[in-house]
């Protein structure tokens, strides 16, 4: 809501200025999923809102209110004279009052999270614990198939090079011992962030049923990473 009424504010209103600030800022939010994978669902939640807030005003603007306000949102009027710059120069430049629909928005946003938040915890728990449990799982069993792999890899080159064959050619062991390698190792690598998002979500969640062993699987993701 407030990077909303800075990209709407610091342009004026206009519309080229709101685009090119509104990419900026898509920009600048995006860098976190980059920087912190395991913040993505927060990361996109705040640009579907801030897309949502002036998005909508631009839409407006260009469709006309009637046709805005259709789909059930209100539209709130224009202010139509303004001193944005220049005090002794009235600028004529619409602006519409996002300081009124921008809380609106957000407040839409933050009810629909909530609802969300409620339906995996009834009628049957849904939790980041539940997959956390699940994705943890499943990765110490791609690690087991990993180590195996690994263990019979070793095994083949002491006892004989020749017998696992040419890596390259791809009827021969070395070849299918490579590419089971790459590919779980793929599977582990795109698996240990979400295992990270889950532990930091997770301890926004009430205990249900007992405290949740949070430095235990936290040990466990630790290890598992290494």
């Amino acid at each position: 809501m407030v990077m909303s009424y800075v990209n709407w504010y610091i342009a004026a209103g206009r519309t080229g200025g709101v685009i090119a600030f509104l990419w900026f800022f898509n920009f600048v939010e995006y860098y976190w999923v980059i920087k912190y994978p395991r913040f993505l669902a927060a990361t996109v939640i705040t640009v579907v809102t801030q897309l949502l807030i002036v998005d909508y005003e631009l839409q407006a603007r260009k469709l006309g209110e009637a046709r805005a306000e259709s789909s059930g949102q209100k539209f709130y009027p224009y202010v139509t004279k303004s001193t944005y710059l220049r005090p002794a120069q009235a600028l004529t430049i619409p602006n519409s009052r996002i300081y009124e629909l921008a809380p609106y928005r957000l407040a839409t946003v933050v009810a629909g999270c909530g609802i969300a938040f409620l339906w995996t915890i009834f009628p049957a728990p849904t939790t980041e614990r539940t997959w956390l449990r699940r994705d943890l799982s499943n990765a110490l069993y791609l690690l087991a198939n990993y180590f195996s792999v690994i263990n019979q890899t070793i095994k083949t080159k002491l006892r004989d090079e020749m017998q696992a064959g040419d890596p390259d050619n791809p009827d021969s062991a070395a070849y299918r011992l490579r590419v089971a390698r790459s590919r779980l190792y793929g599977k582990l690598m795109m698996l240990l962030p979400f295992l990270k998002e889950h532990t930091e979500f997770q301890k926004w969640e009430p205990d249900l049923g007992g405290k949740f062993p949070r430095t235990t699987y936290e040990e466990i993701i630790q290890r598992c990473g290494r």
